[in-house]
């Protein structure tokens, strides 16, 4: 089964340098990822998606995904982007529900439900992101944040019993960028609860690992049954690093 890598670019690349990562990428990576049965999908930030989407028109095993989308079809919404709008210029992919947005945006609920809706009628398909504080960690609330966190996820599908793919992030938020990774059996664990909340959409529904994703990590990460791929973050914006990462597989 193809499994996914998905790079989350962030704010790190200019256009310009976003545009000039994805063509090595495309010229360097396709092979390998096409070898390791791997998607790979660059998500650049907004500015830059055209050039990478024109970067990576001959490769076959990469995409282009968005690292949000707006919860409205259309409106007065500055600096918003339609998910109509990332599929029209080459998205085929959609991180929704980060936790950088869900803090510093205070995202609710609601919001993220409209999101996905946004996504799916788009047919983009959405990566959501879910995970735990550190506080929360310490609290033993993970499989308790999980289960209110999935309930955008949840409600979104229900509306379209058509939905093809949607992968879920397991990225707990004390282990961004800190160096920090959860152990298998921990992973393991939230992956088993996945499945039990979403019974009835197993088949859709795929599961990543995202949080201080580099090459080390990724030499064990891929071995963890239930996971699809990985989340990866400003590793991703390395080569030498994401074609470790990729590289691993094997």
């Amino acid at each position: 089964m193809q499994k996914l890598v998905v790079g989350n670019w962030k704010m790190y690349l200019t256009a310009n340098q976003a545009r000039s990562l994805a063509q090595i990428c495309a010229a360097q990576l396709n092979d390998l990822c096409r070898e390791n049965d791997i998607k790979l999908v660059l998500c650049p930030s907004a500015e830059a998606i055209n050039g990478v989407v024109q970067a990576i028109a001959d490769a076959d095993a990469l995409a282009v995904g968005a690292q949000d989308c707006a919860s409205e079809q259309s409106g007065a919404f500055t600096g918003q982007v339609a998910a109509a709008s990332l599929k029209e210029i080459g998205c085929a992919y959609v991180i929704i529900g980060h936790s950088e947005l869900r803090v510093r945006g205070a995202e609710s609920d609601d919001q993220l439900e409209k999101k996905l809706q946004q996504a799916l009628a788009a047919e983009l398909t959405p990566i959501f992101c879910i995970g735990e504080t550190l506080q929360e960690k310490k609290a033993d609330q993970t499989n308790h944040v999980i289960k209110e966190q999935l309930a955008p996820l949840k409600k979104a599908m229900a509306s379209f019993k058509s939905l093809k793919k949607a992968y879920i992030a397991y990225e707990p938020v004390w282990a961004i960028g800190s160096g920090l990774v959860p152990d298998a059996p921990t992973i393991e664990n939230v992956c088993a609860q996945l499945d039990q909340e979403l019974q009835g959409y197993s088949d859709r529904v795929r599961y990543l690992y995202g949080g201080s994703v580099d090459a080390d990590a990724a030499r064990w990460l891929w071995q963890v049954p239930h996971l699809a791929g990985l989340l990866v973050g400003k590793a991703s914006t390395d080569f030498q690093l994401l074609k470790k990462i990729v590289g691993y597989k094997q």
